[in-house]
């Protein structure tokens, strides 16, 4: 699996977050693009690195209006990740959704 994510200049927060729980994080630009398993771009653009029509299989991610977090949490749903916050409220509630503790139905 590909854990390396192209981040657009000017999303430190987000490239921080993202190299702090492991990930690679590479500058974006053409050769990024082809081979990073996200791209995590500003929003500023629609037109990010003049591409004309999809040039990667890489799931785009907008971080215009959200947080370094919410990013962090799309990028490890969109790659299929299954980690754990950093000590985030929705950890623990996901931990104990759909079952009780001592497996009876009240």
């Amino acid at each position: 699996m590909k854990r390396t994510i192209a981040v657009e200049e000017g999303l430190t927060d987000v490239r921080q977050l993202l190299e702090s729980e492991g990930f690679r994080v590479v500058p974006l630009d053409h050769q990024s693009a082809k081979s990073a398993g996200a791209i995590i771009v500003t929003g500023q653009d629609e037109d990010f690195l003049n591409m004309q029509g999809p040039q990667s299989a890489a799931p785009v991610i907008n971080a215009e209006g959200k947080t370094a977090q919410e990013i962090a949490k799309q990028v490890q749903s969109t790659m299929g990740i299954d980690h754990p916050g950093r000590g985030g409220e929705d950890a623990d509630a996901d931990a104990g959704a759909g079952a009780d503790a001592d497996g009876t139905q009240g």
